[in-house]
């Protein structure tokens, strides 16, 4: 296959040169700003968020520290600025540990993330001390990963990271050649990336996953429906923010459509809930949330 065919498996390639993507920034801005604020605001643990973050902002985010005024001023006032976009991002964090840790008691023993970001879970996550954590992205997002996170010692049973060209590598290789087994059960992390994707690269992703997985592996995803439409404020808010940082939005799927998908490839929802419906479990604040739902949380199995 030719190098400009090939599949993107979940990560778009237009994203600017610098790394990692603003995206990433952000949501871990917000992982950061939420570990630090006083209770009840404070309901996420990632004590190394702000570590991945360019110094400058990672400072920033601890002026909400133990200054309960000023942390519901920032909170209040990123709620109203962002539609509650602030807040969906950092529950689904909640939302997907969750997942996470269920998939782990079911015995998965390999974990993927497709696009890992800033995504520090091998860090944080005690779980993971039976299982090897592959993380897939852009080399030089790794790179930069490598360089914040050198001597963090990781919790996972074995942590590797996994550099891809996602315009001419082929995923099933660059994992296997990094040591994983596809016979062993496995979780697969794809968060917060659907709705950067085309429609024909959310599909060959969904079917690299399945073609990789053993009986038992679990897809958990974050996905955006269209039912908000363009013309609607919210929509409309999201996509002009994400082009103006070079990060389009063209990914928005309806559940129906993504079930079929996956369906198609042999993987079967188990689950699919706003990510509210899940955080409510363990954040209070989730109840509040009267906006818009951004995002869906679904979990899959390969049967």
């Amino acid at each position: 296959m030719a190098s400009s065919q090939r599949p993107s498996y979940g990560l778009h390639t237009t994203m600017r040169p610098l790394s990692p993507s603003m995206t990433a920034i952000g949501v871990a801005a917000l992982r950061a700003l939420y570990t630090r604020m006083p209770a009840p605001l404070g309901f996420v643990r990632d004590p190394f968020a702000a570590r991945l973050l360019p110094r400058p902002l990672g400072a920033l985010t601890a002026a909400v520290r133990g200054r309960p005024a000023v942390a519901s001023v920032v909170h209040h006032a990123l709620r109203l600025a962002t539609r509650e976009l602030s807040l969906s991002s950092p529950l689904r964090t909640l939302a997907i540990d969750d997942s996470l840790r269920d998939s782990i008691a079911a015995g998965a023993r390999q974990l993927v993330v497709l696009g890992s970001g800033l995504d520090a879970r091998g860090w944080r996550c005690a779980e993971l001390s039976t299982v090897s954590v592959f993380e897939v992205d852009r080399a030089r997002t790794l790179a930069y990963k490598r360089r914040r996170m050198a001597g963090m010692h990781s919790l996972a049973a074995r942590h590797v990271y996994v550099p891809m060209d996602f315009a001419r590598d082929d995923l099933a290789r660059v994992l296997k050649d990094a040591g994983f087994q596809p016979e062993i059960p496995t979780v697969w992390l794809w968060e917060g990336v659907i709705i950067y994707l085309h429609r024909d690269a959310i599909a060959s992703t969904i079917r690299s996953v399945a073609e990789l997985s053993a009986s038992g592996s679990r897809l958990i995803a974050t996905y955006t429906c269209p039912g908000l439409g363009i013309a609607r404020g919210p929509t409309l808010h999201l996509r002009l923010g994400a082009r103006l940082i070079g990060e389009a939005v063209h990914g928005e799927i309806s559940t129906r459509a993504l079930h079929a998908l996956l369906e198609s490839h042999g993987l079967v929802a188990d689950h699919d809930d706003p990510v509210n419906a899940w955080a409510s479990r363990v954040a209070p604040l989730a109840d509040r949330m009267s906006g818009p739902q951004w995002e869906r949380v679904l979990v899959a199995s390969k049967r």
